[in-house]
C-alpha cells in the first residue's frame, strides 16, 4: 500500500468567523482514498489564536483544497501535549465540508497504533 506522509509544522489557519490567524502543528498519514490527521496544539498559539479544538471544519476544508483529501475520508486526532490529552474527532460531513464533530477522548497509545497502521 503507497502511503504519504506530510508535515506542516507550523500550519497557518484563519477562522472567517473571528478573523483570527491561529497555528497548530500539522502530520497527515496519506493512502489511496483515506487520510490520518493528526493535529497537535502549539505552546505559540496560546492566548493568541484559536485552539485547535474550534478548528476541525476550517483545517479540514484546507486541507481539501490543498491535497484534494476529502474530509469525511479523514481520521481526525487532535493533540494537547501541555493538557497531556488526546481527542479522536469524528467529522460529520456533507458535499465536502465539515459540518459538525463529536470529539472522544483517546489515549497516546492508541494514537501510536493508528499512525503504526497507516506506516504498515
Amino acid at each position: 500500500m503507497n502511503m504519504k506522509h506530510t508535515e506542516i509544522k507550523p500550519m497557518t489557519w484563519v477562522s472567517p468567523e473571528f478573523s483570527v490567524a491561529s497555528k497548530c502543528d500539522l502530520d497527515i498519514y496519506a493512502r489511496e482514498n483515506e487520510c490520518l490527521v493528526i493535529v497537535t496544539e502549539r505552546p505559540d498559539n496560546k492566548g493568541l489564536g484559536l485552539k485547535i479544538t474550534e478548528g476541525p471544519g476550517i483545517i479540514a476544508q484546507t486541507l481539501y483544497h490543498w491535497y484534494g483529501y476529502e474530509p469525511e475520508n479523514m481520521t481526525w486526532i487532535e493533540c494537547d501535549p501541555d493538557r497531556d490529552f488526546c481527542a479522536r474527532v469524528a467529522l460529520q460531513c456533507s458535499d465536502h465540508q465539515v459540518k459538525d464533530w463529536v470529539r472522544t477522548p483517546c489515549s497516546y497509545e492508541s494514537v501510536a497504533a493508528l499512525k503504526a497502521d497507516y506506516l504498515e
